[in-house]
Formats: structure tokens, C-alpha cells, sequence
């Protein structure tokens, strides 16, 4: 807030602690108030709404360790509870007291209505503009918002995207493409009793009449479904996605420190019981530690979003191995990906093909994957197998004939994504491979920059593609290519050799395909492993693999013979 002494409409409340969590939980912090405050400046709200995160016990206080923009640092307002006064009000598991922090917040938030949520919701300028609107001049065929419980629904943002840790910009875009396709998550949500949603807000007289979140509460979940199941046993609550508002939850690692904390050996944090209460209040009137004297403090905000703090510490590290190797969990990925088509990847070149663009999916969750020359839905498959997020555009050279023949594009499009769970963005052009390419081009949404492309030469014109591509494909980058002769191959990276000075250039074992790894700052990419013309040898495979995939269709074959009945164990 630039005037302290002004009411803001709304305040929002969240909290947690320097303590490396998860541990990406200051690049997560740090982007919901950026990207939150820069939403609300784009709509002129920015003054309207105050964030106020509780630093619960924090060694290195949030407001010295974020890179926070002018507008973040203006409009938060941090509230830091020392490491002394935690160890004597914190009876959950490991000194973190949830209910008790966000009460804190709570309590000293000066808005009008305040809500709370996690340190990781992002809420783009539409939907703030929707739920300030609500909040301002509430609808008249609804009941009184100030006596009401107001929800704001959440959507699942994939762990593959999160996990580059993007900067706003990015965020902006993939939220401005994506967000209908990003599913609202069924396990654990439970809408009509606040469970699963993605911010509560409450009129701030109706948080003193509640005392607020039940402090008895120490560990995790359960706390927000008892707020909702105490206050509409007296009043009505409401859906803000009929306003239009909607928020975006950061996905967890599928097996990170989170997952951890709550079973097996390193069992941290306790999962709070269940109970229904129809008393309005809860038990504790002392709510949010009100004997403590906190100062609301401010950040001094950064110059640039990205200094070197400890949030961007991971960024350089998450999802660049030091190494190219086709491990047991690539070659899982591709088994997988390809599924009960592998009797049909004896090609040698194909193989080689799918486990590099699996390896660049599962090591570096790539932003953008285009295919030049689609020849079948293999390589689009398993980079969105690895990938869920990853926008996906393919340039298929054949057109619909007047047979009806369904393209590969188009059945990707309708059969296939949702099988393989993409979340990303999607775009198709059948005709002519160069003006199409030309056409995304001019028509793509910001930067024209690619991080995987997967190139087909099938045709001696298909090598003037060859330089385009690796031009539109940013530093670190892959531009993968397959050709359909030894010759063709040659001829395409002999005739651009002196242009592609800025790639590592790595060949094939069967000679018909090349990896180029864009490198414009002069690094060795990946390290040690990435040598001019070097020999790239995949493992064949194996003669009892394929010994075994013949027997299977031999097995099935002698099982239609019999009716379908099962002769062998």
C-alpha cells in the first residue's frame, strides 16, 4: 500500500519460513507477489489490496531474501514472528503452527475482506478484476457478501512447468494459452465445504465473529473445511468462479521433500482429524497471538526480477544434468511412451530419436516442442509423456485427401492428447512444411522461440529448413533431426557447416540422425559429453528383446486361433 493510513478493499494472507522447503519455496513465494502485483498494477488496483505474508520464524526474514519488483515490495507487508516466539506458540510438528500464522495475518490485516491461501496461487489481472469488482459493488440477486463465505476455485498448474521456475512473463503467457485446458483437481477437493479451493475470504467483521481459523489445529489440511463447515451453518457461501475469478496452484514434485514429510521415516508433519461443529466460534478468542506487538515491515525492491538471491538459486541447477545419458529411467520413459507400438521401433534411427527427446523432457521439462515434417505421433508422444506442460506444434506435409483420410496431426489433436494427460498448448498446420513454418512465425504468441524441435528431411528441399529452425531455437536448446538417407544428412550438415558454429553437433549411431545443442555463450553442453562430429552410440536392441516381442505376437496369434482363450502362462 503506498498510503498506510488508507483501508484497503482487500488484504491477503499468507505465511511460511525461510527453511528451504521443498525446496523451491522462496522462488514460489517470490512469484505469487510479483506476478499477483504486477496483475493488479496492469488493471489500476494495485492500491486497493495489501499482501501480508507471516514470516513465521525465519533465521533470514523473507523481505532480505526475495527479489521483490517496485510494485511487490510497495503493496506487502511482511509481519515476522521471531524463532524464540515460534518455539513457545508452536505445537505442531517441526515449529510450524499453521492455523496460528495465518491467524497472525488475520488479525493485523487492515482490509476490508481478507482471505487467505498458500504462498504458491497466482491470480491473473482478469480475475482480479472480477473479484475486486465482486468485493466493491457485490452483485444485488446475491446474498451480502460481508456475511457470506466467498471461494475462489483453483486449477493445477503441472509440475513440469513449475519446475523451470519461469519468470512472470512466462507465467503470463503459458496462463494466457493454457488455463482452460488445466484440469481442476478431483482428489481432495471438496468445494461445497471449502476443501481443495484455492482462497477463502471472509468480510473482516465476520473473521472476529468466527475467531477465525481453530487454532487446535497444528498440523496440515482440515482447517479450512472447519472455517467453512462453522460459518455456513449460519451463513451462505459462495462460488467466486460466478464472478469469473479463478486462482493457479503450483503442482509439488511428484516425489519431492513435501511428499515425504508426510509418511515413511521422515514422517514431519501430522494430518489434522476430522469433526463438524455448528458453533460459529472457535474455541480459542485469543486468536492470532494478539499479545504480540508485530510491525508490518517492508521489502526493499529489487531493481531487476532475478537478482542473485537464494529464490534463484535452484534455477541454474533444475533440470541440467551434467551428462547425456540414456539411463534405465529413459529407456522406462520410452518403453512407456511407445506402448504396445514397440514391435513397430525396430528402426534404429527412430529409437535413437525418441530417447534423446525423452531425455531433453525428463532432464529439462522444455517450454516448446515443434515438429517439422510430422511423420507419426511417437515423437510428439513421449516429449509429452515427459512433459505435460509443453506447448506442442507440428507441420505435417500432407494434406486431407479426398478419400477422408484422417491426418496425424488432427489425430493427435482429438484422440490422442488426452490419453497422454497434456496440459499445453496445441497447433497444427497441414500444406506446405516452409510457408507454415513462416506462418507460426508471424503468428506465435510472444517471442518466436523454440526449446525442442524435432526436424524430417525426406525431400533434398526439406535442408533449407535446416537453418531456420536452429535459428528460432533459444541457447540450450535442442534441434533434433532425422533423415531419410545417410546422404541426405551429410549433405544437409556439410552444406551448413560453417553456419552451425553456435551447436554442438552430435551424430547418430545409424547415421541418419544428429542432435544439435544451440550453444551461443560458449559452454559445453551438456559437460563433457558434447563433441563436434563425435560418434553418439545408443545400446541396439538386445536379441532377447526382440526374440520376446515376436513370441508375444506368436502367443497372441495361437490365442485367436483358440478362441481367445489363455493356453500359456
Amino acid at each position: 500500500m503506498s498510503d498506510p493510513s488508507m483501508t484497503p478493499l482487500y488484504s491477503l494472507v499468507t505465511f511460511g519460513r525461510n527453511d528451504d522447503y521443498n525446496p523451491d519455496f522462496l522462488y514460489r513465494l517470490q512469484t505469487m507477489l510479483n506476478f499477483n502485483a504486477r496483475a493488479l498494477e496492469k488493471i489500476g488496483r494495485l492500491g486497493d489490496v495489501e499482501f501480508v505474508v507471516v514470516d513465521w520464524g525465519s533465521e533470514v526474514p523473507f523481505r532480505e531474501a526475495l527479489a521483490l519488483e517496485a510494485s511487490a515490495a510497495a503493496a506487502t507487508s511482511f509481519l515476522e514472528v521471531s524463532p524464540e516466539t515460534v518455539a513457545q506458540v508452536s505445537n505442531g510438528p517441526n515449529g510450524m503452527h499453521t492455523t496460528r500464522a495465518v491467524n497472525t495475518g488475520v488479525r493485523r490485516a487492515r482490509g476490508r475482506f481478507v482471505g487467505f491461501q498458500g504462498a504458491d496461487l497466482l491470480t491473473t489481472n482478469a480475475s482480479w478484476r472480477a473479484l475486486l469488482g465482486a468485493l466493491e459493488n457485490p452483485h444485488e440477486d446475491f446474498p451480502a457478501l460481508s456475511r457470506s463465505v466467498l471461494q475462489i476455485p483453483r486449477r493445477i498448474v503441472p509440475w513440469s512447468f513449475v519446475a523451470r521456475q519461469p519468470d512472470p512473463d512466462q507465467w503470463e503467457r503459458w496462463l494466457l494459452t493454457c488455463s482452460q485446458v488445466t484440469p481442476i483437481p478431483t482428489r481432495s477437493f471438496f468445494p461445497a465445504a471449502g476443501g481443495g479451493m484455492g482462497v477463502i475470504i471472509l468480510h473482516r467483521d465476520l473473521w472476529r465473529d468466527t475467531n477465525a481459523l481453530e487454532e487446535t489445529f497444528a498440523g496440515w489440511g482440515q482447517s479450512d473445511i472447519d472455517l467453512v463447515l462453522r460459518v455456513t451453518a449460519h451463513h451462505p457461501w459462495i462460488d467466486a468462479g460466478t464472478y469469473g475469478a479463478v486462482s493457479y496452484k503450483m503442482e509439488h514434485a511428484p516425489h519431492g521433500l513435501r511428499g515425504r514429510l508426510f509418511s515413511g521415516e521422515r514422517k514431519t508433519i501430522a494430518v489434522n482429524p476430522h469433526w463438524i461443529t455448528t458453533s460459529l466460534a472457535a474455541r480459542f478468542a485469543d486468536w492470532g497471538l494478539p499479545h504480540l506487538v508485530l510491525e508490518a515491515k517492508k521489502a526493499h525492491p529489487r531493481a531487476e526480477f532475478g537478482d542473485d538471491t537464494p529464490a534463484r538459486q535452484m534455477r541454474d541447477h533444475i533440470g541440467k544434468p551434467d551428462d547425456l545419458t540414456i539411463d534405465r529411467k529413459v529407456k522406462r520413459h520410452v518403453r512407456a511412451a511407445l506402448g504396445r507400438a514397440r514391435k513397430e521401433m525396430y528402426a534404429e534411427a527412430e529409437l535413437e530419436i525418441l530417447h534423446v527427446l525423452s531425455w531433453f523432457g525428463l532432464h529439462r521439462f522444455p517450454m516448446t516442442y515443434l515438429e517439422i515434417g510430422l511423420r507419426h505421433h511417437f515423437y510428439v508422444r513421449a516429449v509429452c509423456k515427459a512433459c505435460p506442460s509443453v506447448d506442442i506444434y507440428v507441420l505435417e506435409s500432407e494434406e486431407k485427401n479426398r478419400d477422408g483420410v484422417i491426418q496425424k496431426a488432427v489425430e493427435i489433436c482429438l484422440h490422442l492428447l488426452w490419453k497422454w494427460g497434456h496440459k499445453g498448448y496445441f497447433r497444427a498446420s497441414a500444406g506446405n512444411v516452409r510457408t507454415n513454418f513462416e506462418r507460426l512465425k508471424h503468428s506465435f504468441i510472444g517471442p518466436f522461440e523454440l526449446e525442442t524441435v524435432a526436424l524430417n528431411l525426406e525431400e533434398p528441399e526439406d535442408v533449407n529448413l535446416l537453418l531456420p529452425a536452429l535459428q528460432s531455437v533459444v541457447d540450450g536448446g535442442l534441434l533434433a533431426i532425422y533423415a531419410s538417407r545417410n546422404d541426405l544428412l551429410n549433405t544437409a550438415l556439410q552444406t551448413h557447416d560453417v553456419l552451425l558454429t553456435e551447436a554442438h553437433i552430435m551424430r547418430g549411431h545409424s547415421g541418419r540422425t544428429a542432435f544439435l545443442f544451440v550453444d551461443r555463450k560458449g559452454r559445453i553442453y551438456p559437460k563433457g559429453k558434447i563433441f563436434r562430429d563425435a560418434r553418439f552410440r545408443l545400446l541396439r536392441i538386445p536379441m532377447a528383446t526382440r526374440l520376446g516381442l515376436r513370441a508375444m505376437k506368436l502367443r497372441r496369434r495361437i490365442r485367436k486361433l483358440f478362441g481367445g482363450r489363455k493356453i500359456f502362462n
